[in-house]
């Protein structure tokens, strides 16, 4: 319980601090990236990396040559076009999530009302599409998206942990949306979200994509919601806490789909079988079941074993 409590404070502080930075945020919308993002397209993929931004490169390298008197050739032999090869770090991505995000990318701007309908944004499923697809970027727009990609992209590698990113398949958050009316994640992220509108672990990344913050910070007063916490106990225990307080406090019909390993010893697992608010349980083998594996943006074979 103690340690239930702590993991519990731990999320409600790094929530709070979260949305102060993004309060901040709000004052610098026109934030300028000191580099620019190339993305090369091979067969299969994508490659997506950063470029130096050469104006600032050659400011730090002509400060750097007064200082120490020297009169250096400002072509250096190994740098092209603003590229120091030694430090690149390159992501790659596959067409399909490319398109994906930059559909998300798309429905998010400004000239999209904050109370669109969600809608199925999956990569795999041409029959759902975002409200956007007909909007187009130009190439100032289109620089910022690849920036904003390559962020997106540098964060969640950070995680190296891609089976606490794994989904749901397509098909099943159809199901979801058509018999549920299901139509928002309460964590996911833009590499694996199904829907254009989900809660998300990094708002600062994931707004530009559909994110909107933490789901401990969400409180919603109706609406149908699909839940596949990350399995770790801690998260699991909160999650069940958080949306038992949601239906207390809703005005209107509300729904959870919650999505969990079936640790029958878990305390978040028995306090879901206990709870007054439960109205059926499906456990489904492991061996009749997968998931969509966490670097499914990466992956040409999207599926992991449960």
């Amino acid at each position: 319980q103690d340690l239930a409590a702590q993991s519990q404070l731990c999320v409600e502080e790094i929530t709070r601090v979260k949305m102060e930075f993004m309060e901040k945020k709000k004052t610098q919308p026109n934030t300028r990236y000191p580099f620019s993002v190339r993305v090369i397209e091979h067969k299969h993929s994508l490659d997506i990396f950063i470029v130096k931004d050469s104006t600032v490169h050659n400011k730090k390298k002509k400060k750097k040559q007064k200082k120490q008197k020297t009169d250096v050739d400002s072509t250096s032999s190994n740098e092209t076009d603003g590229i120091n090869n030694s430090s690149k770090k390159l992501y790659k991505l596959n067409h399909a999530h490319y398109q994906k995000l930059r559909g998300l990318y798309l429905n998010i701007r400004p000239t999209s009302t904050s109370n669109s309908t969600c809608t199925s944004t999956s990569s795999h499923n041409d029959k759902n599409t975002t409200d956007s697809d007909s909007l187009d970027l130009d190439a100032e727009q289109i620089d910022m998206f690849h920036k904003r990609l390559y962020i997106l992209l540098s964060r969640y590698h950070s995680l190296l942990g891609h089976g606490f990113q794994a989904a749901l398949n397509e098909h099943a958050f159809d199901v979801l949306l058509r018999r549920m009316q299901v139509s928002f994640e309460c964590f996911a992220s833009p590499l694996n979200c199904s829907y254009n509108r989900f809660c998300c672990a990094f708002p600062d990344t994931d707004q530009f994509f559909g994110g909107i913050g933490s789901f401990f910070a969400f409180h919603p007063t109706s609406g149908s919601f699909e839940a596949n916490p990350p399995f770790v106990a801690e998260v699991m225990l909160a999650m069940v806490r958080h949306i038992n307080l949601l239906l207390e406090a809703a005005t209107g019909a509300m729904s959870f789909i919650i999505v969990v390993p079936g640790w029958q010893e878990d305390e978040a697992w028995i306090s879901l079988q206990k709870s007054k608010y439960k109205k059926q349980c499906w456990m489904v083998s492991v061996e009749d079941h997968g998931f969509c594996d966490g670097a499914q943006h990466q992956r040409q074979d999207r599926y992991r074993e449960s």
